[in-house]
């Protein structure tokens, strides 16, 4: 089955007046439909936020050349998109726009302690269709919640940890995590441990959910 012609645009810069406006524009301008925008402002800072999700279906695709009925851009298109994109990001000097096209699902591990109703809702969610993604794993640091990960058919890993293991159980968790699974997305679903430094800095900002 071919995936949904989702993708993702995220953006974020000193805030000014036109923005929004520009981006939305630019996709309507390259045959896209904005299904979902939100957007932040910080005042203190004076940055600007933005979360666009658009269909790029390109029926409608201002290149008729290029015109085609399958779901997805070809690359000439993506690359047409991405650089028109970049020159918004020139002219408001944004510090970031990034296009996600979503060619593949992310692959999710999931954090978890004693509490489960977090993850109750998350693996539910997942199980109705609701949350687009592969739940690779669920890492606890008790075997408490290992009985709901087998009701979903997901893999529990546990990794007690103590003052004096802890950066080893990291180490181990990281290997787990980028080398065997490589896992897009951690999220922590009521995780009552705090993650070290060393942990943190082997993923990007944006990978960890709280």
């Amino acid at each position: 089955m071919l995936r949904p012609s989702f993708a993702s645009l995220r953006l974020h810069g000193p805030d000014q007046k036109g923005i929004v406006a520009a981006c939305s524009y630019a996709l309507d301008k390259l045959g896209c439909d904005i299904v979902k925008s939100e957007q932040w402002t910080d005042r203190l800072e004076q940055l600007f936020f933005q979360r666009i999700i658009f269909d790029y279906d390109i029926d409608k695709s201002y290149d008729n050349k290029l015109k085609t009925h399958a779901p997805v851009f070809h690359e000439e298109q993506k690359l047409a998109m991405e650089y028109e994109l970049n020159e918004l990001r020139r002219q408001f000097q944004l510090d970031s726009m990034n296009i996600n096209w979503r060619t593949r699902k992310k692959n999710v591990a999931i954090f978890v302690s004693k509490y489960d109703h977090c993850l109750w809702e998350i693996l539910l969610r997942h199980e109705a269709k609701e949350l687009d993604c592969e739940i690779k794993v669920i890492i606890s640091n008790h075997p408490k919640l290992k009985l709901i990960a087998d009701t979903f058919n997901i893999p529990f890993k546990c990794f007690p940890i103590n003052p004096g293991n802890k950066l080893d159980q990291e180490r181990q968790e990281i290997e787990l995590l980028k080398d065997d699974l490589n896992i897009d997305v951690i999220v922590l679903a009521r995780y009552m441990q705090v993650l070290s430094n060393n942990f943190l800095e082997k993923f990007e900002h944006d990978q960890i959910i709280n």
